[in-house]
């Protein structure tokens, strides 16, 4: 079974490491290509669920990231050569107790950033009646759209600087606190290079609402193991040798 090595993510955070961009995209295809049809039954199949999740805000907490951890569950096992079934894809679920806790506290980050949108609202609701409506519709509309600048801007910082926690959990038993605050490091190291992929992943992920409604599963699902190719390259391979942990059983 793949594994994070604690050993291995403090050299990272000590030393920093290399970014191969191209070599995750590329690596992720290869891996999409192998078991495409798999990987895009799963997307649908991942969509599917995640929108009736999220018709419950508790069910949405128990399914968002043990589903997007399924195509890397799914990618280890076509990396190891072995026979991929559809069950598999459900590997990620048996730390939901920890995603439980992460997605909480992604639910109270986003609330926080909403909340000048909704005292915004409070107060041109109560001042209505002693502002010029012209005025304060104006002073609404520019708002909005600075706010929307930031809150997306937010959103897009916080999805980089969370990449790493996840896989954390899953392939490091972290706990929820300690892999947030272990990503954030890793993510300090490589801030532009991670944004930026981010930024490309997403936009590939997004290819499949141009092509075709079927698209947008095999699109996800490129995109997700492009991000399982990241997270392999730098947190999966130990700096540590067979020879150097002979008779070191702590690393």
């Amino acid at each position: 079974m793949a594994t994070i090595e604690q050993a291995t993510v403090n050299e990272r955070i000590q030393n920093g490491y290399k970014f191969d961009f191209g070599k995750y995209i590329s690596d992720g295809f290869e891996i999409f290509k192998k078991e495409w049809l798999m990987f895009s039954l799963y997307g649908l199949a991942s969509v599917i669920l995640m929108v009736a999740s999220f018709a419950t805000l508790v069910g949405a907490l128990f399914f968002i990231f043990p589903l997007y951890l399924g195509f890397s569950v799914a990618a280890v096992k076509v990396e190891n050569g072995e026979k991929l079934e559809f069950k598999d894809f459900f590997g990620a679920f048996k730390n939901y107790d920890k995603y439980v806790l992460l997605a909480i506290c992604y639910f109270a980050v986003f609330m926080v950033l909403y909340l000048p949108f909704i005292f915004l609202f409070v107060f041109m609701d109560v001042g209505v009646e002693y502002f010029d409506s012209n005025i304060s519709g104006g002073f609404m509309g520019i708002f909005m759209m600075l706010y929307y600048v930031f809150f997306y801007a937010a959103i897009y910082f916080i999805q980089g600087s969370m990449i790493f926690t996840p896989y954390l959990i899953h392939y490091g038993n972290y706990s929820a606190v300690e892999a947030m605050k272990t990503s954030f490091k890793l993510f300090r190291k490589q801030i532009l290079m991670i944004l930026l992929f981010v930024f490309v992943i997403g936009m590939l992920s997004s290819i499949g609402y141009l092509a075709c409604l079927i698209g947008i599963f095999a699109t996800m699902a490129a995109g997700m193991l492009m991000q399982h190719a990241m997270v392999k390259d730098i947190l999966m391979q130990s700096s540590y040798s067979e020879i150097d942990q002979i008779g070191n059983p702590g690393i």
